[in-house]
């Protein structure tokens, strides 16, 4: 991934120099942010929309105005997500995230290894003489 972005990074100043790096590395954060906030709202839609709770159903509305709220705040001050207070906002949810996507995973049937499936009989490559 660094490799691409300092490549991309690369070809902005071969063709339009700093100042064209300069707007990208403005609109990266605000860019990320809206794509971050609209993958959450289509994946939390589906889970709460037929909810029989009110407050469930407005949950990705109130998702979506955080995200276009802080969108606009970092497009506006560029240097938002450096500040303490805020990186620190961002610790508590991808820990959240990351120990539920582990949860699910060991929850998971699926074997890790596709040859490890038992339900499955061996491959000649798998016996051995």
């Amino acid at each position: 991934m660094a490799g691409v972005a300092s490549g991309t990074a690369w070809l902005l100043y071969a063709q339009g120099g700093p100042a064209l790096v300069r707007l990208a590395a403005a609109l990266l954060p605000a860019a990320f942010a809206a794509g971050s906030g609209a993958w959450a709202c289509l994946l939390l839609f589906p889970r709460v929309g037929a909810a029989p709770s009110r407050w469930l159903r407005r949950l990705p509305d109130a998702l979506l105005v955080a995200t276009v709220t802080a969108t606009i705040m970092l497009a506006v001050k560029h240097n938002l997500v450096t500040v303490q207070p805020f990186a620190g906002l961002l610790f508590p949810p991808a820990v959240w995230a990351a120990f539920s996507v582990w949860r699910a995973m060991n929850r998971s049937d699926r074997p890790a290894d596709p040859g490890d499936n038992p339900a499955e009989p061996p491959d000649d490559h798998d016996i051995e003489p």
